[in-house]
């Protein structure tokens, strides 16, 4: 994925092999000045304007991925929206609204159950939920195709256990393939991950976004869907998924300065 400088790094690779192994995380300080998360954040968007001509953000209606659209369109930064997750989620209706709200053309992408088992088959994957990584994998093939040169920003972050194996596969053992493609806006660099840290408040605060819960239906994977891939989809995962929250917590805001 694309970070600054790679300043934090996982052993990620050794999961491919057993599912169980103990996660690893080692970062480098940052030299920077702690100001607040909206400026880090203005200055991370502005960054990545100058830096990248082809930008897309993965939009599921999340909090996260809206902040990163709402922030984007008031500086006035070129990018392409593109929701492609199930509709069945019913959460990308958000996306839908505030698109519509900016006056922005998203690119939609409609998954249905072979297509998300395509893409597992394809990529020959594990995976560990099979609601976000094949969609953020279909909008990836999809910004390659568009702009050889493209950039996929996403909205992993802090607050949602940003070391689970939920979030570390979307990156890893997911899309090798698109890895260096894939932009982690929330983990972009230490200034916005101290930030995040010190705040202590809530993404509806932080975010200046009222608080809305996620809205999916009982059936957003089909029995169907879960008997074809099962598998590549790992389940039990309880033991690797402590290894990496205790490890997370290693991150304290005083260790991300120089």
């Amino acid at each position: 994925m694309i970070l600054k400088n790679n300043w934090f790094r996982t052993n990620i690779e050794d999961l491919h092999k057993d599912v169980y192994a103990k996660i690893k995380l080692e970062y480098d300080a940052g030299d920077f000045i702690p100001t607040n998360f909206t400026d880090s954040t203005k200055k991370i968007a502005l960054e990545i304007q100058t830096k990248y001509d082809h930008i897309y953000v993965a939009y599921s209606g999340g909090m996260d991925s809206e902040y990163v659209v709402r922030l984007f369109h008031k500086n006035n930064i070129k990018f392409t929206p593109v929701c492609a997750w199930p509709e069945a989620t019913r959460q990308i209706q958000y996306a839908y609204s505030v698109c519509k709200e900016l006056n922005l053309n998203p690119i939609i992408i409609k998954l249905n159950d072979d297509d998300i088992l395509e893409i597992i088959e394809e990529m020959n994957i594990k995976v560990s939920t099979l609601i976000n990584q094949p969609p953020i994998c279909a909008i990836c093939k999809l910004a390659k195709k568009l702009d050889s040169d493209a950039i996929v920003v996403t909205g992993e972050n802090f607050f949602d256990d940003a070391f689970a194996p939920r979030e570390m596969h979307v990156y890893n053992d997911l899309i090798t393939k698109y890895r260096n493609m894939i932009l982690p806006f929330f983990l972009y660099n230490q200034h916005i991950v101290y930030e995040i840290l010190v705040a202590k408040q809530s993404k509806a605060q932080l975010y200046n976004i009222p608080f809305r819960k996620k809205i999916r239906t009982k059936d957003y994977i089909s029995e169907n869907l879960k008997k074809k891939a099962k598998k590549y989809y790992i389940i039990d995962r309880y033991e690797s998924l402590e290894d990496i929250r205790i490890s997370a917590n290693k991150f304290l805001p005083s260790k991300l300065l120089k």
